[in-house]
């Protein structure tokens, strides 16, 4: 359904970054379609240097078992990257091993061969130390931005900030700082914000042009949006993909909630939109509905959809 937007999207100057493909919308994973349509960006912007603002990382949070590293290891295959740079930060040694096994595994849509070898894993376990463990992402980071600095297209899976961020308050605590929200650091929200804008579209010295596009896991504890690390990543990207349990449970694949999800990105979309057909209009509503906006697990978006609860007027 997707691929007709991303169609209209090309036809109109747009460059479309990443599209999850057919096979993945099986009656397994029924309501792949919502996530088909990865990243849009218009012609102008691929132009953009250093010094203007790229829009170029997403956050993804969830509670346990909603998701968050398949939809990552998704991402990892089907994106439009020259480079996958994927840390595990702070996660369980089974799991990383299980990233370990099934990326040798997962076949590259470009060459047919191993994603593995443009991949580049950096994992920084639990059982680590906790100086690992909070310089694994600036690690992981630094190395996007030398293939980046190549003029290569680098596509960064952050796993997760939310264990980074534990570290730094581990880190903190033993040197004695004042701890603010949660325990964490006072200094939580400038970090994360130093994190996410290293993500940036640059024209090299050669003339050539890359780009880092940095995709952050959050693992709230029980799901709570509310936490610290989840509200300070919300001020700083631009698309915001909250996985959740219930759609999980349910058999949603991505569990992505489209009331608590957001882009800002999507007024870039909004000239396609108006020239569509209401033919063409009526069929993307019809897949948004079978995606699962308003069932029985969303009773708030149920009742938006039967005009109970309504807005104000302005």
């Amino acid at each position: 359904m997707f691929r007709i937007l991303a169609r209209s999207a090309r036809a109109h100057g747009c460059e479309v970054v990443g599209v999850i493909p057919e096979p993945l919308q099986t009656q397994e994973l029924a309501g792949a379609q919502i996530g088909e349509l990865i990243v849009v960006k218009t012609m102008h912007e691929r132009k953009a240097v250093m010094t203007e603002r790229a829009d170029a990382f997403i956050a993804m949070p969830g509670g346990f078992g909603t998701g968050k590293t398949v939809l990552q290891e998704t991402l990892a295959k089907w994106c439009d990257a020259d480079v996958i740079v994927y840390v595990g930060c702070g996660e369980r040694g089974n799991e990383m091993a299980g990233v370990l096994h099934e990326f040798p595994s997962l076949e590259d849509p470009r060459t047919g061969r191993p994603l593995m070898e443009r991949t580049v894993i950096i994992a920084n376990t639990s059982n680590m130390p906790v100086a690992a463990r909070e310089a694994s992402i600036y690690t992981a980071v630094t190395v996007g931005e030398y293939f980046r600095d190549q003029g290569m297209r680098v596509a960064l899976m952050a796993d997760s900030t939310s264990r980074w961020a534990e570290a730094l308050r581990e880190v903190s605590g033993r040197l004695g700082e004042l701890p603010g929200e949660a325990g964490y650091p006072a200094y939580l929200s400038s970090r994360l914000a130093e994190f996410y804008e290293r993500a940036a579209r640059v024209t090299t010295l050669a003339g050539s042009e890359g780009s880092v596009t940095i995709i952050g896991a959050v693992s709230p504890p029980a799901g709570d949006f509310s936490e610290p690390v989840t509200l300070h990543t919300k001020r700083y990207v631009r698309c915001f993909w909250a996985l959740d349990r219930q759609r999980a449970q349910a058999r949603f694949y991505p569990a992505i909630h489209p009331l608590l999800s957001y882009s800002a990105d999507a007024a870039a979309l909004a000239a396609t939109v108006r020239d569509w057909s209401p033919h063409t209009a009526l069929r993307v509503r019809a897949a948004l509905r079978s995606y699962g906006c308003c069932t029985v697990t969303d009773p708030v978006g149920e009742l938006v959809d039967l005009g109970v609860l309504v807005a104000p007027d302005p």
